[in-house]
């Protein structure tokens, strides 16, 4: 009986570890702001994680029906109270497809003991992104 008892444990220890190593963020999904702050009614981001191997993987979504013109972002993570900023990227995305997709695969460091409670935060900087999308 305690054979068994002792595997169980140690199973179900090595399934907790796992997926908390490799626990996605609560906060992996949103919308980019705009340089004010306010968001941005085209630009969302889905699916950000830090990976195992020590990256931020996820993508930026053009939402809209209309190309975006020399699109760049301000990335950067912070603890889950918002205080303290743990990381920060610049991102020079170019021109996005209507409905278009970038995939992010950024070398992350430092790795966080609990990647599920970083928040990520996605912002326009001001003078440097397009002022209004292309139309064609």
């Amino acid at each position: 009986m305690n054979a068994k008892l002792t595997v169980g444990f140690l199973l179900l220890s090595v399934l907790i570890l796992n997926f908390h190593a490799g626990a996605k963020s609560f906060y992996s999904d949103g919308v980019v702001d705009n340089s004010s702050g306010t968001p941005h009614r085209d630009l969302v981001y889905r699916d950000f994680e830090i990976t195992k191997d020590g990256y931020v993987t996820g993508f930026i979504i053009n939402e809209s029906n209309h190309p975006l013109k020399s699109v760049k972002l301000d990335m950067w993570t912070t603890n889950r109270s918002e205080t303290r900023i743990l990381w920060r990227k610049s991102l020079n995305i170019g021109d996005m497809a209507p409905k278009g997709k970038f995939e992010v695969r950024e070398p992350y460091s430092p790795f966080q003991d609990d990647p599920s409670g970083v928040v990520f935060k996605f912002r326009l900087p001001g003078a440097t992104n397009f002022r209004n999308p292309v139309r064609q």
